[in-house]
């Protein structure tokens, strides 16, 4: 008897089951030939003692993995926590029971109710019946701290609710910050906002990427981050470098070049304001009418929480602190981005940066914090403009 079923999308394409030494996948080839491989690392049946790595990625970080793994029963595995995850996974790919009907994901609640209730309690509540979405994490480094759950609305149909873990003050305000000014200096972002609930609890509405209004019905997207490309474990989000991300990131993107600039941008962008958690989670490619990279996410600076290691969280050439723009030019000289891209890139993302610092106490952190961080980011913003 298999275990569970899965979709991608509307469409079933494969089956798990049990047996005594692990697990095994069986693509159904009929619906793989139409919809496309479950995953770029997925193009065969498969066995093993453990879930496949794609997989074990759609488990969630932060807060709502630690409080599922406590009410995790004594028999249950991780093909069980998947399917408590259900059909909002991140991207179009769902594990769910064994026949249940296809039908969309919802958030547990209404965005056009977030003044009426308590943030916290609905967490809570959310985690205490059923994981509605794995969301991937923004930091411990402070993925381990991370507080999030799915919000709809008939306007955002799909959006994630991130809270200020107490581990982390001001980790909402924080990341509104800078997802503000990485646009400001050229990135992609998701959009976001800074919404309260009835006893002023502050949270981050996040919307989604991975779904769209398509012909005017909700439609998931086929979304891989770095681990998933690279067929790794989520443990190992820390031990991979930008070389491997670049070249999983060119094999499967419509236009390479375009997306490795791409990649370096957010890279400068991370290194600038202090982001010493960019790992191999917080790099995804997004599938739609062409394959690239997603919008940045989970973009903050560690620089205020002094306990954290600083330095960048994966290698570029073999370095993870104190870059200069030769170690832009050089890296991009491997995927044959010519010099005048990237010192054109580089001046662009310094010069437009440099006026945000000025504004760095809007974020809301006592004056000598602000201060700290301000030189810092002034420092290295100075090194490229």
């Amino acid at each position: 008897m298999y275990a569970a079923d899965v979709y991608r999308g509307s469409q079933k394409v494969a089956e798990f089951s049990r047996s005594t030494s692990g697990f095994r996948l069986t693509l159904l080839a009929d619906q793989v030939a139409t919809t496309g491989p479950v995953a770029t690392s997925l193009k065969a049946d498969r066995d093993g003692s453990t879930l496949p790595n794609f997989f074990l990625n759609l488990l969630p970080e932060g807060a709502r993995l630690e409080l599922l793994l406590k009410a995790r029963k004594q028999k249950e595995d991780d093909l069980d926590l998947l399917l408590k995850i259900g059909w909002d996974s991140i991207g179009d790919i769902s594990v769910v029971s064994p026949g249940a009907p296809s039908k969309p994901g919802k958030g547990l609640v209404d965005t056009r109710e977030l003044k009426q209730i308590n943030f916290w309690e609905e967490f809570h509540r959310g985690v205490e019946t059923t994981f509605d979405a794995t969301v991937s994490g923004v930091q411990e480094k402070i993925s381990t701290s991370t507080v999030a759950f799915t919000v709809g609305g008939v306007r955002t149909p799909s959006s994630i609710l991130k809270l200020n873990p107490s581990k982390y003050p001001l980790l909402v305000q924080n990341e509104h910050f800078f997802l503000r000014m990485a646009r400001a200096c050229g990135l992609e972002v998701n959009e976001s906002k800074v919404v309260f609930d009835r006893d002023q609890n502050p949270g981050l509405l996040v919307r989604r990427f991975d779904r769209a209004i398509i012909n005017g019905a909700p439609q998931k997207l086929h979304q891989e981050d770095g681990c998933q490309l690279l067929d790794i474990p989520p443990g190992a989000k820390y031990h991979v470098n930008l070389q491997q991300l670049a070249e999983a990131v060119a094999n499967y993107s419509s236009a390479p070049e375009v997306e490795i600039l791409r990649l370096l941008r957010l890279y400068l962008f991370s290194y600038l304001i202090g982001n010493g958690d960019l790992h191999a989670k917080n790099v995804s490619l997004l599938w739609g009418s062409s394959t690239r990279l997603t919008p940045g996410y989970d973009l903050l600076s560690t620089l205020f929480y002094p306990k954290l290691d600083q330095h960048m969280a994966i290698k570029m050439g073999g370095k993870d602190l104190n870059f200069k723009p030769k170690s832009f030019q050089a890296f991009g000289s491997k995927f044959g981005i010519e010099e005048s891209a990237i010192t054109r890139m580089i001046g662009q993302v310094a010069r437009k940066a440099l006026p945000w610092v000025a504004r760095v106490p809007e974020i809301g952190f006592d004056e000598a914090t602000s201060l700290r961080v301000m030189n810092e980011i002034e420092r290295r913003i100075k090194t490229f403009a």
